[in-house]
């Protein structure tokens, strides 16, 4: 709401410091934020996104626009942000202001920050700075101070099961994505790259009686990493799951169908089970039988059944 009144009230900062926990998002909404300031058809707050403005936006082409991204080496230095900074007091060619973003700015160095310090201090007209961060702390205060702080917050659930739902993913994987991704889309489209739809299905089958190849889907689930440490995400959050339903926790509040219900394990099976999953997560950096790990969990459910 704060962007949107300050564009249709044209009361404008010239520094914005976007930040939040994911830097996607914060660059993303940034992005959109750039697109209406430089926007030469603006109906409000909303750019027209046909304009030439726009389009040459969209195609990263824009002649008012200079962005910054972190090296190879994951920082910014100050001969990025000086060489930059060159482009400061050119007209501007296409639209009314020149805009210099700086995705990931908490990653500059001491120097480069400096350097940005400077020309937050005596910015020239119709020139806005924008920073990307997600730590605003890494930032000098000193550079803080200069810039309106925007906190891009994250989706909410329902938000975030629409974006499933548009990307064709199932009742069944909405919450989990819900719940995995933290309501974040960046999260949830990396879930969704790392094979959730066919790992939580595989899973689900594990978890059938007389299942003839559990052993050839655990090998599946255990192939990668990726998809070994997906498989006990999932485990723990219907575990967890399980767990609160015997304390009485109602289905709306909870993430899954109760596919361990079945099993009737009691709260000591459920709490080793959690236990063990943690410490199998703790050991994926070394070496290890990933197949004979996830087998052990889930022959651990079965025979907790019959105990």
């Amino acid at each position: 709401m704060t962007l949107i009144r300050s564009l249709e009230q044209e009361r404008l900062h010239q520094a914005y410091l976007f930040h939040g926990p994911h830097l996607g998002s914060n660059t993303e909404l940034a992005h959109t934020f750039s697109a209406s300031l430089l926007c030469n058809a603006r109906n409000g707050a909303d750019h027209c996104g046909e304009c030439a403005s726009c389009t040459h936006l969209s195609q990263a082409r824009h002649p008012d626009f200079f962005q910054v991204v972190p090296n190879d080496k994951g920082v910014i230095t100050i001969d990025m942000i000086r060489q930059t900074l060159q482009k400061l007091f050119l007209s501007a060619t296409q639209s009314e202001r020149k805009i210099f973003m700086i995705v990931g700015a908490d990653t500059m160095n001491a120097s480069a920050q400096n350097a940005m310090l400077k020309a937050l201090e005596e910015p020239p007209a119709n020139t806005h700075f924008i920073l990307c961060i997600k730590q605003p702390r890494r930032l000098l205060i000193t550079v803080r101070s200069r810039a309106q702080g925007i906190h891009v917050n994250d989706l909410s659930r329902d938000e975030i099961k629409a974006w499933c739902a548009e990307n064709e993913l199932n009742n069944d994987l909405q919450d989990f994505i819900a719940v995995l991704s933290g309501n974040h889309k960046d999260e949830a489209q990396s879930l969704k790259e790392q094979g959730i739809a066919t790992v939580f299905p595989q899973l689900k089958s594990c978890l059938q009686a007389n299942n003839s190849n559990l052993f050839h889907t655990i090998a599946d689930l255990a192939k990668s990493r990726e998809t070994f440490l997906l498989t006990l995400n999932l485990l723990e959050i219907l575990i967890r799951d399980e767990m609160a339903r015997r304390f009485g926790a109602q289905s709306e509040n909870l993430y899954a169908e109760p596919l361990l219900a079945p099993f009737n394990l009691s709260a000591a099976a459920l709490e080793k089970l959690c236990s063990q999953i943690q410490k199998l997560r703790a050991y994926k950096h070394i070496a290890l039988n990933r197949p004979m790990a996830l087998e052990s969990v889930l022959l651990d459910i079965s025979a907790a059944q019959s105990q």
